[in-house]
C-alpha cells in the first residue's frame, strides 16, 4: 500500500499542487484551518481535497486549529457531505482494503486550542482507550501516548 501523510497545511494546501505523488491512500492529520473559525477554510480545503484524483482513498481528521469542527460538528459534517471522495474521522474507524484506520483529533492540552483534553485526565484516557486494539493506522494530531 502506498500512503502519503500530510498535516498542518493551515489553508496553504494549494501550495502542494504537483507535490503529492499519488497512491492508495492520502491522509491529512489535521490543521487544515488557520484560526479555526472561518467555514470557508473548510469548503476550500474540501474542494481541493475532493479534486485530488491520484489517490484511491483520502481521509482526514481535524487538528487543534480546526475549532469549527469542535464548536459546530454538525455544521462541518454538513459541509463535508458535498465532497464524495473524502472521509472525515473523529474518534471512529474505517476499513480501506483490509487496513483498519482510526482517527482522533483529541490531544493532550496545548494552549487553548481545539480538541484539547487535560493531559492526565480520565476524559483523554477514555479517548485513547476507545482506539481498537486491531488498528493498523492511527491518525492523531498530537503525539501518541508516551511519545
Amino acid at each position: 500500500m502506498i500512503i502519503t501523510f500530510i498535516s498542518d497545511t493551515h489553508t496553504k494546501h494549494d501550495l502542494l499542487e504537483g507535490d503529492l505523488p499519488g497512491g492508495d491512500l492520502l491522509i491529512h492529520a489535521g490543521d487544515l484551518m488557520n484560526s479555526g473559525y472561518d467555514f470557508h477554510d473548510i469548503t476550500d480545503f474540501g474542494k481541493w481535497y475532493n479534486e485530488i484524483d491520484n489517490y484511491d482513498s483520502k481521509v482526514f481528521i481535524a487538528g487543534n486549529h480546526d475549532r469549527k469542527f469542535q464548536n459546530d460538528p454538525d455544521f462541518c459534517r454538513g459541509i463535508l457531505t458535498n465532497y464524495k471522495t473524502i472521509d472525515y474521522l473523529e474518534d471512529e474507524w474505517m476499513d480501506i482494503n483490509g487496513v483498519k484506520l482510526y482517527g482522533s483529533p483529541h490531544q493532550p492540552w496545548f494552549h487553548n486550542w481545539a480538541f484539547n483534553l487535560p493531559r492526565n485526565g480520565e476524559e483523554l484516557k477514555s479517548k485513547w482507550d476507545a482506539i481498537p486494539n486491531d488498528t493498523d493506522i492511527l491518525i492523531t494530531h498530537g503525539p501518541a501516548f508516551g511519545y
